[in-house]
């Protein structure tokens, strides 16, 4: 149940009609290979056919497989989801992946949904969940289209709860 409150409220900050000056709504979403991140890619796929979505993964093949679950289960998706390998902690992955999408034109949208649990060392949380959002907005802001949306994301429990609501392996 939270986690559909969640997704709502998202989709919600994500779709306001009437906004976007581009055919396709183009959002990042970071640490979306799984859990919340995955379901908000698939939602925004399966009820957004105006949106092509990033989705941010550390891992490429972890994000090829996610992308690959999600267009199996809605055919519909395939061409408007791609792997954005991307990670939260590092700058220069951030420059890289902000670098890419800019190539290919302005977003709407950034979801920053990457996060790690306590147990990683505190700098590398720090790093990740502070640092992580504020670095990734900073590097892709320059490229919104005019009305788009910056939509920050926390949660450690987030992936455990996923888990337990039946969602695929790769969601």
């Amino acid at each position: 149940m939270l986690i559909k409150r969640l997704l709502v409220v998202l989709l919600a900050i994500l779709s306001v009609e009437g906004i976007s000056t581009s055919p396709m709504k183009r959002i990042v979403v970071s640490g979306a290979n799984k859990g919340i991140g995955c379901a908000v890619v698939d939602r925004l796929v399966k009820e957004h056919s105006d949106t092509y979505v990033y989705l941010g993964s550390r891992d490429a093949s972890r994000g090829k497989a996610a992308v690959e679950a999600i267009t199996k289960k809605n055919p519909d998706a395939a061409g408007r989801v791609a792997v954005l390998e991307l990670d939260v902690s590092d700058e220069a992955s951030i420059q890289k992946a902000a670098a890419q999408v800019a190539s290919e034109g302005k977003i709407y949208g950034l979801v920053n949904n990457a996060g790690i649990a306590w147990g990683n060392g505190f700098e590398k949380t720090l790093q990740t969940n502070f640092f992580g959002p504020l670095k990734m907005s900073e590097a892709f802001l320059p490229n919104f289209e005019e009305g788009g949306r910056i939509v920050n994301l926390a949660s450690a429990s987030g992936p455990n709860f996923v888990a337990r609501c039946g969602v695929s392996e790769h969601c």
